[in-house]
């Protein structure tokens, strides 16, 4: 239960090797911690050990990102280090689902189809652009869309025009 394994990879042709040490979670000893190289420099992950979703996560220079959870545990936002300003309002990338479709009561089916929309916020520290990035997808149509929203994203949901990558 105490351990904290080091995976090694094979020697180099001056026969070093590189290596990283796991420390795991002293709560559920599920979770992976920590993870150190042989520089000392290290990575940092906390967990909710309820649900096992990522909490936060730290990079080798400290950044933090941040991890918000819907009541179905599905990702909310996700906050990056340079995009905290302290408000309940921040995201570097925020989701939203409609498992019933953006507008249920519409007789059109394609408004009823379920989807996900993903908001990357683009404000550069410009609190005075209000541009959201967001990707549209759902489980009918093949081809993932993109489209560029002024303020509200839903205002203009329904005229998305699908991109060429097919991805």
């Amino acid at each position: 239960m105490g351990s904290n394994p080091i995976f090694s990879r094979p020697e180099n042709d001056l026969g070093q090797r590189d290596s990283v040490q796991v420390t795991y979670d002293n709560v559920v000893h599920t979770y992976p911690i920590q993870v150190e190289n042989v520089f000392g420099d290290y990575t940092q992950t906390t967990y909710d050990y309820s649900t096992g979703q990522v909490l936060t996560s730290e990079d080798l220079n400290g950044n933090q990102i941040k991890y918000t959870y819907d009541d179905f545990f599905r990702v909310e936002k996700i906050l990056g280090p340079k995009e905290d300003n302290g408000n309940a309002s921040d995201f570097t990338i925020r989701y939203q689902y409609f498992p019933e479709g953006r507008n249920p009561s519409s007789s059109n089916w394609r408004d009823k189809v379920p989807v996900a929309v993903t908001f990357h916020y683009q404000d550069q520290g410009d609190q005075s652009n209000g541009y959201y990035v967001s990707g549209i997808s759902d489980d009918v149509v093949a081809h993932p869309s993109t489209k560029e929203f002024a303020q509200d994203p839903l205002i203009n949901s329904h005229n998305f025009k699908p991109n060429n990558t097919n991805q």
